[in-house]
């Protein structure tokens, strides 16, 4: 339960990524925290994950683990390990989930062994067939990502889901997951937001969206916002933009939206000095 946010702007050239920082454990208790949600893979990229927090971290440490060490990829390249590591990881949890639960100890055993079927099993293999459908068919692993970047053809973002499915998004220019993703879109899609807006428009909207999203259930009140070009590389907005921003915000809750220049200005001299 949460929501995140990436949209490509200045003509294809800058990302800009926002999302909350709350964390919900189902049924149980739900806070914030210190940690963002903006995990870097490369040099100017990074994944945004929504939903169940320990099988995104193996997602995300199994796509670093299979770039071995590639700060920059390809699209192409990222995209497929993006897929390959989320199927791996759902097969692994809905075997250990599924199967493993419902033919216990004695199957484990048999597999550390290498063999594909215990002898009793061998007998009835429609058993295990009807426990690999389940698996493939209806085991969620309830994790929705973003893969937002840059490589040498420009911006990119791509959106996954269970089971495995990948969305490339550069032509629309924005996506967004978690529980407040409806109201981010819908928001974005509003206020017009195309890979040609400029940075300073592009922030100001996918930090409304955010703020908007806030409405839905299990999204949080604290806010990370990040700019990724390839000059810099992945670099956070700091509190005089984020002040700025909260102007906008505050001003669209008004149905006044304001001038940008001052938080132009804020991001312009943060620019400078992330240049220098």
């Amino acid at each position: 339960m949460t929501v995140c946010i990436a949209a490509i702007c200045d003509s294809g050239k800058t990302i800009v990524a926002a999302t909350d920082r709350m964390f919900t454990l189902p049924g149980i208790v739900e806070f914030e925290t210190v940690e963002g949600k903006i995990e870097p893979i490369g040099k100017t990229c990074v994944v945004l994950a929504a939903g169940h927090s320990p099988n995104a971290t193996e997602v995300i440490a199994t796509i670093i683990d299979r770039l071995q060490g590639n700060q920059s990829p390809l699209r192409t390249k990222l995209a497929e390990v993006v897929k390959q590591a989320y199927c791996t990881v759902r097969a692994e949890q809905a075997e250990t989930s599924i199967v493993t639960s419902m033919l216990g100890a004695d199957y484990i055993r048999w597999k550390d062994r290498n063999v594909f079927l215990p002898t009793y099993l061998e007998k009835q293999p429609q058993i295990y067939g009807q426990m690999a459908m389940v698996q493939s068919q209806q085991f969620n692993l309830s994790v929705e990502m973003i893969v937002a970047g840059i490589d040498g053809k420009g911006a990119f973002v791509y959106q996954i889901s269970n089971p495995g499915v990948l969305l490339p998004l550069q032509k629309l220019g924005y996506a967004s997951v978690g529980t407040g993703a409806l109201h981010a879109v819908i928001y974005l899609s509003l206020c017009g937001q195309t890979p040609q807006r400029n940075v300073a428009e592009t922030i100001a909207h996918v930090y409304t969206a955010k703020r908007i999203a806030e409405v839905a259930p299990g999204v949080g009140c604290k806010t990370d916002v990040v700019v990724i070009d390839e000059k810099r590389g992945i670099w956070h907005c700091g509190e005089p933009v984020m002040m700025e921003l909260d102007k906008v915000y505050n001003g669209y809750s008004a149905r006044v939206f304001p001038e940008l220049t001052d938080l132009e200005k804020a991001y312009n001299e943060q620019d400078k000095s992330q240049s220098s």
